[in-house]
């Protein structure tokens, strides 16, 4: 019986020593895709659009106001049409998750910018983001899909 009791009590540590590396490699992950994310929003200052193609994976998704556009080429010429230009882009990622197998996660953080309104004031934006990744074995992270959300406007200070 105490055989018994000892093989269960050493089986359950195993498991928990287990999840407990599989944890930490689970972690060490997630920091290196938290890293290429922050590696991604320098280059997207310094290259605008370049940067953002680089990252792109062919069926990417992107989702303004409220369309969905799928695929490399489509986001391309929304991005090309619109002359967006990430270049004043500034976002923080804050944090990232990673799958178990390593070949997909999301990191998510927040963003501001300036832009024009219609009167040609500048005005402040700023919002919230989730980035969802892929990865090949041995291959750069890639954004399959790419969502925001803008914050409501302060209220003026009285």
């Amino acid at each position: 019986m105490k055989k018994s009791w000892f093989l269960v009590a050493a089986g359950m540590a195993a498991s928990l020593l287990a999840g407990w590396v599989i944890r930490g490699a689970e972690i060490d992950k997630a920091k290196d895709l938290l890293a290429a994310d922050k590696v991604f929003a320098q280059a997207s200052g310094e290259k605008g659009l370049e940067a953002w193609l680089v990252v792109m994976a062919p069926n990417v998704r992107v989702f303004p106001g409220d369309a969905i556009v799928e695929g490399f080429d489509k986001v391309k010429a929304l991005y090309e049409r619109d002359k967006f230009d990430p270049k004043p882009l500034q976002w923080v990622p804050v944090g990232a998750e990673v799958s178990a197998s390593g070949d997909m996660g999301y990191t998510y953080g927040t963003w501001a910018r300036k832009v024009k309104n219609a009167k040609g004031e500048t005005i402040s934006l700023a919002g919230k983001y989730v980035t969802v990744w892929t990865r090949a074995k041995g291959g750069p992270w890639q954004m399959e899909a790419d969502i925001g959300s803008v914050d409501p406007p302060k209220p003026p200070k009285s």
